[in-house]
């Protein structure tokens, strides 16, 4: 069987929890797949786990190991080493329904793939309840923007074609692990619409140690990345409320990272840098007075 997905799974000291969605795989109605884990230099078990999962040869598996440098860069190595139509990721803490390759494929084979970045489907606590809130928009496709935060608010399930998701990599910064996906979720929604799929995919378990319940932290001590992550919202968010927002944080992480600008700002850019400087240097050290509260 030719696989069409590739199942990518970035994880850190997670051999714990890897089990669950190894299961999950072996029970796909489907096995049109490939498991791709990049390990991100893990520590405890991962490695030996992983090997005695390929021994049984009940899904195909792919296992790279890096030294630690981040979510991120795990998933730019995930992506160049897809060969697979499609990319989905699923953290170490998810996994599948047992129908949800069988749903991709279908959905993905059933629509014109013109101007498609990939599908959008649901994630859930169980197969019953949601994580999101709101409603998908009745259409077989929609731009992300016109659909988060508008008539659907929460994680979604993103599955990319990959010939699309292989043109936007995360920049790699020096000393620092993360950048939101958002940042390439942004450039992508330029250019690309997305097959809506509204049932539940994937099923979540958000863990005291994840990025979600830990992104306070995460952000400070990231902070070019989220200097990255703002510059591309000055330039790409509509209204001049969201810019000043974007302004204000943008100098508010250069002040946390006490580094120069990441690159050159148009002029309107510089004005709103320039009129958001002082509330960007006050949120800075509110930041650290709130992370220093957390220790």
């Amino acid at each position: 069987m030719n696989e069409m997905i590739t199942i990518f799974t970035p994880t850190y000291n997670r051999g714990h929890l890897l089990e669950r969605l190894y299961l999950s795989l072996i029970k796909q109605t489907n096995h049109a797949f490939i498991w791709l884990i990049v390990d991100d230099g893990s520590t405890d078990n991962t490695k030996e786990l992983v090997e005695q999962y390929i021994n049984e040869k009940k899904i195909r598996i792919e296992y790279y190991y890096q030294k630690n440098k981040g979510k991120m860069q795990a998933h730019n190595v995930g992506v160049e080493k897809c060969r697979t139509e499609l990319f989905l990721c699923v953290d170490s803490d998810d996994y599948l329904i047992d129908r949800a390759v069988d749903i991709l494929i279908k959905q993905w084979k059933e629509n014109d793939h013109i101007n498609i970045a990939g599908i959008i489907a649901k994630k859930g606590f169980d197969m019953e309840k949601e994580l999101g809130r709101g409603y998908f928009p009745d259409q077989k496709v929609c731009n992300l923007q016109n659909m988060m935060n508008k008539t659907y608010f929460g994680d979604t399930t993103m599955c990319f074609s990959s010939k699309v998701i292989k043109q936007y990599l995360f920049p790699v910064i020096e000393d620092e692990k993360f950048l939101s996906e958002t940042y390439i979720y942004d450039q992508i929604d330029q250019k690309y619409d997305y097959i809506l799929c509204p049932k539940i995919i994937t099923i979540c378990e958000y863990l005291t140690d994840g990025y979600s319940k830990n992104m306070d932290k995460i952000s400070y001590r990231n902070p070019v990345g989220r200097m990255y992550h703002e510059a591309q919202n000055m330039k790409l968010k509509k209204g001049i409320f969201n810019k000043l927002k974007a302004g204000i944080r943008y100098n508010m992480y250069k002040k946390i990272a006490r580094r120069k600008d990441i690159r050159k700002f148009k002029l309107r850019e510089r004005l709103i840098l320039v009129i958001t400087f002082p509330l960007g240097v006050i949120e800075a050290y509110k930041k650290k007075r709130r992370i220093n509260s957390y220790d």
